[in-house]
């Protein structure tokens, strides 16, 4: 892990170093930000935690709520979206990570990581054979890596960043496949 010390003496995590390749380094502006209104650092980090958390729990509700929506078949919109039961044990496992982070359950935040982890290596998780799914596939147990570490570590500040991270890498990877899908029917109607 890497950190940055400034001029100023405030010690905070770049985001971005840790290889996540999260594509704007959002967490080290509030970071800063409450750093310049004179806020302690443990209270900044408290605080973005928190509305971390709150944003990772209201991006999750929203993604159930409107992840199934039907799809007219004359609609050259998005194609519909069916959930196997590899991504229906994905989302549990989500799930339960999002339960043990608001709990502060570490052992389910850490045993349900693994599992994910697990998960991701299974031949039915590699669905497109390109070098950006293989990229997204590794950045994804990359971060499930550092919510199990943080979660042995009985870190919740960096479980939840590795949550995070690991929900920024589905929805990424999620919307390259349609993308993918997309160009795919396209070319071959």
């Amino acid at each position: 892990m890497h950190w940055i010390e400034s001029h100023h003496g405030l010690t905070t995590e770049i985001v971005a170093t840790l290889h996540w390749r999260i594509r704007s380094p959002l967490f080290l502006v509030v970071m800063l930000g409450f750093h310049f209104a004179g806020l302690p650092l443990s209270t900044a980090m408290g605080i973005a935690m928190k509305r971390l958390l709150l944003c990772a729990l209201v991006l999750t509700t929203l993604s159930f709520a409107f992840g199934e929506t039907p799809v007219d078949k004359n609609d050259d919109g998005p194609l519909p979206t069916k959930l196997t039961p590899l991504m229906q044990m994905k989302l549990d496992k989500s799930k339960a990570i999002l339960e043990g982070l608001t709990l502060e359950d570490f052992d389910k935040i850490k045993s349900n990581a693994r599992s994910l982890h697990l998960l991701s290596t299974e031949s039915g998780w590699s669905v497109i054979q390109t070098q950006e799914y293989a990229d997204q596939s590794r950045d994804f147990q990359r971060a499930a890596n550092l919510v199990v570490d943080a979660a042995e570590a009985k870190d919740i500040h960096r479980a939840t960043l590795g949550y995070v991270a690991m929900t920024v890498r589905c929805v990424e990877c999620h919307s390259y496949m349609r993308k993918h899908r997309l160009e795919s029917n396209k070319l071959n109607p």
